[in-house]
């Protein structure tokens, strides 16, 4: 395909033999074939190959003759972030110090009144990858420092859970991670040369 932007190439590829959505896979590998100018993002390989007509194909022989090196690189790196993507430490959400730290302050702090099940099913859905609103809220609400007393932080551990409950926060579902491949099962689909 011809284009006004960087020379290059387009890999489509699947991983393993799994249906998964993130399964296919796309590339874009630049014609100087430097690795760390890969471009893993979808949207900017199909922007790269899209056209408003049907172009003529151009055929360079010169880039052509680079095609399995690119390829190579290609495969390597989707290999490489879908390896990453195995351990669960590399796809779990940061979870915000303030929410780790109520997390830590209702296990030092049993409040009164709240049975063990409910503090460990609020303890767990606190410690979450939550948003900046849930973090403002709970900012409000959660002052350890003005707690001197036992009675003080088993009051203040107590407001913490009947706010987890009311505002229906659970536990966060830990994503699952993808099974561990060998770069001989990213099998190539289609490629395109820009040029």
């Amino acid at each position: 395909m011809p284009t006004e932007e960087e020379r290059g190439f387009v890999f489509c590829a699947k991983v393993g033999d799994e249906d998964r959505p993130d399964s296919i896979q796309l590339r874009f590998v630049p014609e100087s074939l430097d690795p760390t100018e890969v471009s893993q993002r979808r949207l900017d390989c199909l922007r790269r190959i899209s056209c408003t007509t049907d172009p003529d194909g151009f055929i360079d022989e010169e880039l052509k003759s680079k095609v399995f090196d690119a390829w190579n690189i290609a495969q390597n790196d989707i290999h490489e972030e879908w390896t990453m993507a195995t351990d669960p430490r590399n796809i779990s959400p940061e979870v915000r110090p303030l929410f780790r730290k109520m997390g830590q302050w209702l296990a030092d702090n049993s409040p009164e009144g709240v049975d063990h099940d409910r503090l460990i099913a609020a303890k767990n859905a606190i410690e979450a990858p939550w948003d900046r609103r849930r973090e403002n809220y709970f900012r409000k609400l959660f002052k350890p420092d003005d707690c001197a007393t036992p009675i003080e932080r088993r009051t203040l551990s107590r407001t913490l859970v009947e706010n987890i409950e009311d505002l229906g926060l659970e536990a966060y579902p830990a994503p699952k991670p993808l099974i561990p491949i060998a770069s001989e099962e990213v099998h190539l689909l289609a490629w395109v040369m820009l040029v």
